[in-house]
């Protein structure tokens, strides 16, 4: 290379080095300001922003908030670069009158596990798979409680419609109430707080409590194709203690935990347990993953008195 020529290769560098550094700072403020937009659509005010992080697929930031009660709320928000999609963790509604119904994106960033928390209280369903991952309900996505989960890369477009506090809310005592495990994929119906279930009509003729559905805090539950109507009353409404009664929150997480350890020791790769419901002398939970290449579901009962677990598939 001549003199010149090395004259213009430095001149290159020199000029296309602040170059790259603006490019590079404009996916940053674009995200900062996507996600501050997306954080005061659900009633909030930004307080601040920081601790940018770029993935393959998009910008993670970290953003502290302020709802209309005054509480400070920490989260986090995802920005897909392809798209301009935005995902918030931490964050439901800040205040104010919430719509009936909201459309939401629900992102896992590199295939990882991530929950979403609801903008407003409801059921959840997928409007719009918008990743090339497929998003499978029960496998790469689902709902738990006031949250959706997505994993393996699922990326869709959710819709929640606002419901008077869940099943139980407005009908009052003796309501009734669908619940159906489709393909045999777990499947979780939101239960007003304080009530409980009873299965009145099987429509499948696979709905065993216990086994195939149950109930815990704010949840009926069903699986492995049982579909089923349930009659709604506030808890004790059935002159038992049912599975929705237990209120040891330590020995839940215990319990979930054992049974999270005895699927992995069994050779499952975990990739959910549901929360653990206690049965009188047991406690039982739903464990998903997969074990030698397939996806598997499993019924784990963990017995406190004698530090037993079972993994039943």
């Amino acid at each position: 290379m001549g003199r010149w020529g090395r004259w213009m290769f430095i001149a290159v560098l020199v000029v296309a080095a602040p170059v790259g550094t603006a490019l590079a700072q404009v996916a940053p403020r674009s995200a900062q300001s996507d996600c501050t937009r997306e954080v005061e659509r659900r009633g909030y005010r930004v307080v601040s922003t920081g601790n940018f992080q770029q993935f393959k697929d998009g910008w993670q930031l970290d953003v502290r908030a302020r709802d209309q009660a005054g509480r400070n709320v920490n989260g986090s928000c995802f920005v897909e670069t392809r798209s301009g999609d935005v995902t918030l963790f931490g964050f439901g509604w800040g205040g104010g009158t919430p719509a009936d119904r909201y459309e939401f994106t629900c992102a896992s960033p590199d295939h990882r596990y991530r929950e979403c928390q609801l903008p407003v209280d409801g059921r959840a369903r997928l409007v719009k798979q918008k990743s090339d991952a497929p998003c499978v309900e029960g496998r790469s996505w689902g709902q738990r409680r006031d949250r959706v989960w997505v994993d393996n890369g699922c990326r869709g477009k959710f819709e929640v419609v606002r419901v008077g506090g869940g099943v139980g809310g407005g009908g009052g005592t003796g309501q009734q109430v669908d619940c159906r495990s489709q393909n045999n994929r777990y499947q979780e119906c939101a239960l007003r707080k304080g009530y409980e279930a009873r299965i009145v009509r099987d429509y499948t003729g696979r709905c065993r409590e216990d086994s195939t559905w149950g109930t815990r805090p704010g949840v009926l539950w069903v699986t492995n194709g049982c579909q089923g109507r349930f009659q709604v009353v506030p808890a004790g409404g059935f002159g038992g203690s049912g599975s929705s009664g237990n209120q040891n929150p330590g020995q839940q997480q215990r319990a979930e935990s054992h049974c999270r350890n005895e699927a992995s020791r069994q050779g499952i790769e975990v990739r959910y347990v549901s929360p653990a419901s206690f049965h009188g002398s047991y406690w039982t939970a739903t464990v998903a993953g997969r074990l030698r290449g397939q996806n598997v579901q499993a019924t784990c009962r963990y017995f406190p008195s004698g530090n037993r677990t079972e993994i039943r598939f």
